[in-house]
C-alpha cells in the first residue's frame, strides 16, 4: 500500500500515509522503540514508490511493482530488525536473528506480491479518481479563500 500511495499521491502524502498507518496500527498492537523503525521504513517505501514510476494515471506497472514490492518487503524487515539490536549484542547474534527471520521475510514478500496483484490496480484507480479534483479551486470568485 505504501508503494502505491507514494506512486499515486507523491512523496509527501505517501510518507504521511505511512506514518499515520504506523501510528494507527501500533495504537492497536502496541507502541515501542520499533515504531520509529516501522514509520521510517514505510515512509522510505512510500518515497521509493513516488520515484519509481509504478503508477501512471491509474495504470499500474505491475511487473515493476511486484519486483519493487519483493525488495521493499525484505529491506523493510531488515530495517525494522535493527530495533532489537542492543549494545550487548554481537554482530554474530544479530546475524543469527536475521537468518531466523528469513521464513518471515519470504512470507512477507509473498503477501506483498498477492497484495500488489489483488489490491494495487483497484487502489491506484480509486486514488486517481479521488485526487483528480485536487487541482480545482476551492471557491469561485476573485479569491480562493473561503470566508465566513
Amino acid at each position: 500500500m505504501c508503494l502505491v500511495m507514494g506512486a499515486s499521491l507523491g512523496a509527501r502524502r505517501g510518507m504521511a500515509f505511512a506514518v499515520i498507518a504506523t501510528m494507527l496500527s501500533n495504537a492497536v498492537l502496541s507502541h515501542g522503540w520499533w515504531t520509529l523503525f516501522q514509520a521510517t521504513g514505510w515512509a522510505a517505501v512510500a518515497f521509493a514508490g513516488s520515484r519509481l514510476n509504478l503508477v501512471s494515471q491509474n495504470e499500474v506497472a505491475m511487473k515493476r511493482l511486484i519486483i519493487t514490492a519483493i525488495f521493499a518487503s525484505v529491506l523493510f524487515d531488515w530495517w525494522v530488525s535493527l530495533s532489537i539490536y542492543t549494545a550487548g549484542m554481537t554482530i554474530g547474534e544479530f546475524g543469527i536473528y536475521l537468518l531466523n527471520g528469513l521464513p518471515f521475510d519470504a512470507l512477507h514478500a509473498i503477501a506483498s506480491i498477492a497484495s500488489a496483484v489483488w489490491i494495487a490496480p483497484w487502489l491506484a484507480n480509486l486514488l486517481h479518481e479521488e485526487t483528480a479534483d485536487l487541482s480545482e479551486p476551492i471557491a469561485s470568485g476573485e479569491s480562493d479563500v473561503i470566508t465566513a
